[in-house]
């Protein structure tokens, strides 16, 4: 329950002034994370210089320390940019200093493998940037490697300290990379859900739930026959019970269909109240018994709106769609179908 807690608070503050759910996974996120983690660290080494009574070390990871919190301070104003770059490059200042005074044997320099996962987190930054940001790290690590080689660290340190610096580093290394790349993986999968929604409102009709128009190429190739449906007075139903009534019609109307199409097909929305049936694998014949027993359904089925009974009846056209046909060509001859059965009288199905 406390470490739950912790992590909520945690969270809340890593979240505060982000913005609603997506926007907090920007690069704010990343910034008060990283700094966060890297904060810790230099916290659990100073407590570490205290114990070893050495304030020269004490003093370098305070001066860390300020200079760390100064950068997550930046990231609760208005130049996130600002307080992102001020992470990387001061981080990096503190990476080659800690080396230049510890050697590479301070196992320091690894944490420039952390510092390359952040930057490359961060949204506001060019792909072109951190390619640029990636091989100046390299550069970084090279010169430090070639630089220790040939130049003896300013402080020389026990081989037990250095082993609890190494112990120390890796664990903050590995807890850092794991805890960067999990909130990169959960803002992938924010993303790929806000796509997968966006995709969805972008197909789909909002009033009724059916698909619209965008939603028909990806079902083209299956289409063996095609049934243009309107319905019949609309307007007169908007007219006598109002547009709210029209509304509802339509609501109830696309659940009808929609249940009623099942694993047949595609039904789109085409335009105010008509629909279009894109059947696949059935032959015209099995197409207009499927259109007379939704036309019998409806007749049967009780269109209510502030208890009054609403008649409802549709007139459809259904074509058959010719191998190498432009399915346009086909809707448009359903809807030359439906056409003739308006001028026949309406509520009934023409081929």
């Amino acid at each position: 329950m406390i470490l739950k807690k912790g992590f909520d608070i945690i969270r809340y503050f890593i979240m505060k002034d982000t913005g609603n759910e997506l926007d907090a996974w920007k690069s704010v996120i990343q910034m008060r994370a990283f700094a966060l983690l890297i904060s810790s660290y230099y916290i659990l080494l100073m407590t570490y210089c205290i114990v070893l009574v050495h304030p020269m070390s004490f003093l370098i990871c305070s001066c860390a320390l300020i200079m760390i919190l100064l950068g997550l301070g930046l990231t609760f104003g208005e130049k996130r940019s600002i307080a992102g770059e001020y992470i990387f490059f001061s981080s990096l200042f503190m990476i080659v200093f800690s080396v230049w005074i510890y050697g590479w044997n301070s196992g320091v320099q690894h944490f420039l493998f952390v510092l390359l996962i952040y930057y490359f987190l961060l949204d506001y930054a060019s792909m072109y940037r951190k390619v640029i940001y990636g091989a100046g790290l390299l550069v970084v690590r090279l010169f430090l490697f070639a630089y220790t080689l040939s130049h003896r660290p300013y402080f020389t340190v026990p081989n037990k300290d250095i082993m609890i610096a190494q112990i120390m580093n890796t664990v903050t290394i590995f807890a850092m990379c794991i805890f960067l790349v999990s909130l990169g993986s959960m803002k992938s999968l924010q993303l790929q859900e806000y796509c997968a929604v966006e995709r969805k409102a972008a197909i789909h009709d909002p009033l009724t739930g059916l698909c619209n128009r965008r939603a028909i190429f990806e079902s083209m190739r299956q289409v063996s026959t095609v049934a243009m449906a309107d319905i019949d007075f609309f307007k007169k139903i908007n007219d006598t019970y109002g547009h709210a009534a029209g509304d509802k019609v339509l609501q109830i109307l696309g659940s009808i269909l929609q249940e009623y199409m099942g694993p047949f097909g595609t039904i789109v929305r085409w335009g105010g109240e008509e629909f279009v049936f894109f059947f696949h694998g059935l032959t015209l014949e099995q197409t207009m018994d499927r259109m007379e027993e939704l036309r019998t359904l409806l007749e049967h089925e009780d269109f209510i709106y502030e208890n009054q009974r609403i008649p409802v009846t549709l007139t459809i056209g259904v074509a058959q769609k010719y191998e190498y046909e432009n399915i346009y060509d086909t809707i448009n001859r359903a809807d030359q179908k439906l056409y003739k059965g308006k001028e026949n009288g309406r509520d009934t199905i023409v081929a």
